[in-house]
């Protein structure tokens, strides 16, 4: 096992694999969608698809990770 995802080991002996193979749906990236996204890629997911037909403006930019006026 990598030791990057040793606490993944819920996963069995080759959770880095499991991750890497694994593809998981976001619908919305504000407030709690975008903190389940950066969670994700940190662990080490494979594919991320994310759907949110919403604009970044001031009002939301405290919220959204990754965001910028």
């Amino acid at each position: 096992m990598n030791t990057r995802h040793s606490r993944q080991s819920f996963l069995g002996d080759n959770s880095d694999v499991v991750l890497i193979k694994s593809r998981i749906g976001i619908v919305g990236l504000c407030g709690g969608g975008s903190h389940v996204g950066q969670q994700l890629a940190h662990i080490g997911v494979g594919k991320i698809v994310a759907a949110d037909f919403d604009r970044v403006e001031n009002p939301n930019l405290n919220r959204m990770v990754g965001s910028c006026p």
